[in-house]
């Protein structure tokens, strides 16, 4: 079932256009890759896509449903749509169980302790959940920040160059448990790289991303 559509849409900063009659669809559970050097649009239409860019042309559908960009609502986004940027927007004095905790307040106290669990656990920040958030490594901030945009069980999450602060090992042994949970949880997933070795890892499927269109 399709998750997403993103009908022929044009993305622009100014005068300057980024995106350009830009479409494509994502199914439930895939994780599809933008591949494409930098400055090519990648994060702007991951923001497009969370509901955080305005389009200058065309529309996002989720399940069908027209997705509101920032001018429609008062608190831009939807809560099934989680969105990993390279800002990390941890809260820093917190702990790393407390960054996640956050994400979890409506859920019984049982259920944050076992999903917190879940979540160090798989993205190996076990040892540090007592550390504050400014004192991780970049790396660390990285794992945290997608440990939060999962805490809440999305149906699709959004990752802008997710693994570029890991060192070799890490990122292949996080990046794949991270994707084989995506599978097994059936989350769709669009990741923008630069590196075209971590997109064949990670994609079922890969769109390059040229000056502004697909290739």
């Amino acid at each position: 079932m399709e998750v997403l559509q993103v009908n022929n849409i044009n993305l622009s900063y100014g005068e300057k256009q980024v995106v350009k009659d830009l479409s494509f669809t994502l199914s439930d559970g895939e994780n599809l890759v933008i591949l494409g050097a930098s400055g090519e649009g990648k994060t702007s239409l991951l923001k497009a896509i969370a509901g955080l860019n305005p389009l200058k042309k065309g529309e996002i559908l989720f399940r069908g449903q027209r997705l509101k960009g920032p001018g429609d609502q008062l608190i831009p986004g939807r809560e099934e749509i989680k969105l990993v940027n390279q800002d990390f927007n941890l809260d820093d004095y917190h702990n790393v169980e407390e960054n996640i905790r956050i994400r979890l307040l409506s859920y019984a106290y049982d259920y944050q302790r076992y999903r917190i669990d879940e979540l160090l656990e798989l993205t190996g920040l076990s040892e540090f959940r007592e550390q504050r958030s400014c004192d991780l490594s970049g790396g660390q901030k990285q794992r945290l920040a997608i440990a939060r945009a999962l805490a809440n069980e999305p149906e699709l999450i959004l990752l802008d160059e997710p693994f570029n602060q890991l060192d070799f090992h890490n990122k292949s042994t996080i990046s794949g448990h991270i994707r084989n949970y995506l599978k097994e949880q059936n989350i769709a997933s669009v990741m923008v790289t630069h590196n075209g070795l971590e997109a064949m890892e990670w994609a079922d499927r890969i769109l390059y991303l040229r000056s502004g269109r697909l290739h």
